[in-house]
């Protein structure tokens, strides 16, 4: 302020929260997942997050989150799986379940060589995969 009687002009802006809940489930057997460790991000905010642990129905809640579009991710043992959703206004809880892959996956395809125009299976070939920085190599 200059002086007596100036102003000074804000503008103030206020995030409202909400929470979100759900059940994580293994995708093969449609179980639930007690024990799952839960994160809910913020894609508005994103230093905003919340975690948390589900029980034994594996249930989650998590509470004083941007309103806003929001993942969730969940992980135990070697599963994972993420889903997305909206907290639309602020005191609401949006349900987000999340299933959860075994960690077991199923992978196919074929290898083949080009040699001189002709197309022919790659019986043998070395397939190198990366998994979260892992090689995991089949012959």
């Amino acid at each position: 302020m200059r002086g007596p009687g100036d102003r000074i002009v804000l503008d103030i802006v206020l995030l409202g929260r909400g929470s979100v809940q759900g059940t994580v489930r293994n995708r093969a057997t449609n179980q639930p997942v007690p024990g799952a460790r839960v994160t809910a991000l913020s894609l508005d905010d994103h230093q905003e997050g919340r975690s948390g642990t589900t029980d034994a129905q594996g249930h989650y809640l998590l509470s004083g989150l941007v309103v806003g579009p929001v993942t969730v991710h969940a992980a135990r043992g070697t599963g994972a799986g993420f889903a997305s959703g909206r907290i639309y206004r602020a005191g609401e809880t949006a349900t987000i379940d999340v299933g959860l892959d075994d960690g077991a996956l199923d992978i196919g395809g074929k290898v083949e060589r080009l040699e001189n125009g002709v197309v022919s299976p790659a019986a043998g070939a070395l397939v190198v995969i990366y998994y979260d920085s892992v090689a995991i190599n089949w012959q």
